[in-house]
């Protein structure tokens, strides 16, 4: 049975958690306007965004696009971005070929000269359809703005100099994946700031 201070310990654990992290995440100030710059010159250069993730973060990759293909806090017209991790027929479709190739198959497909990938990767193990799938992008020749976790695992390993990290060095899933969100969100309002004013 839960205690009845749980909600109450959970809130702390969550602002503490949060807390922990802040100073890194002022840090990644200088990053997070170069990723938005990234992205805001793809758009601006009539190409897309192209987002993924796993698990959870698939739902993220979801947020982030539908907020640059309707709004997020103004209107404006619609920003191409497309979340390949969201598309269940397609990525069900590989009975007879490695799962390792879901996303890698669809961005070497989709993915056009000029375009950007932002790749969300919060556990410490990179997922191999991740790695996968920046192997792919560079073959295109995309930068890659990379929100990861912990010690940025394997795909940090994986980034080039055109490439972006944007890393919450904790090792709290949970809090990991909070900040995520929040990363995106201001990439968001950044990218609107910078196209729109």
């Amino acid at each position: 049975m839960l205690s009845d201070d749980f909600v109450e310990e959970r809130i702390a654990i969550s602002i503490a958690n949060r807390t922990a992290v802040l100073e890194q995440m002022l840090s990644l100030s200088v990053f997070i306007k170069k990723a938005s710059e990234i992205l805001s010159c793809t758009l601006l250069n009539d190409s897309k965004i192209i987002v993924l993730g796993t698990g959870i973060s698939s739902a993220l990759a979801q947020i982030f696009c539908a907020n640059l293909m309707h709004k997020f806090e103004i209107e404006r017209p619609s920003l191409p971005a497309i979340a390949i991790s969201a598309d269940s027929m397609v990525t069900n479709a590989f009975d007879d070929e490695p799962q390792s190739c879901q996303y890698a198959k669809q961005l070497r497909s989709l993915a056009k000269n000029g375009d950007s990938c932002v790749i969300l990767s919060p556990n410490r193990k990179s997922n191999p359809k991740l790695v996968q799938s920046i192997l792919a992008a560079h073959e295109k020749e995309l930068p890659i703005i990379a929100l990861t976790g912990f010690d940025g695992g394997e795909i940090a390993t994986l980034l080039n100099d055109q490439d972006v990290e944007l890393r919450i060095a904790s090792e709290h899933v949970i809090t990991v994946r909070e900040q995520h969100l929040m990363l995106l969100h201001c990439l968001n309002e950044l990218i609107d700031n910078q196209i729109f004013g």
